[in-house]
């Protein structure tokens, strides 16, 4: 996500009491999970495609 490192534990305990105050159904907890997942996924084949090129990410500055 572009958290440094350290950042990591502390956004992920924030966004767990977001979601937990919310009281989403299953429902919206696995279509959320999934929209996530899917974010992820595509951010990962862009490093991996910059990586090939041996190009720095612009967004990441």
């Amino acid at each position: 996500m572009g958290h440094r490192e350290h950042k990591h534990e502390k956004t992920e305990r924030m966004f767990r009491r977001l979601v937990g105050r919310a009281n989403p159904t299953d429902r919206e907890i696995t279509t959320l999970l999934g929209v996530l997942r899917r974010a992820t996924d595509q951010l990962d084949e862009r490093k991996e495609l910059l990586d090939e090129l041996d190009e720095e990410d612009e967004l990441r500055r």
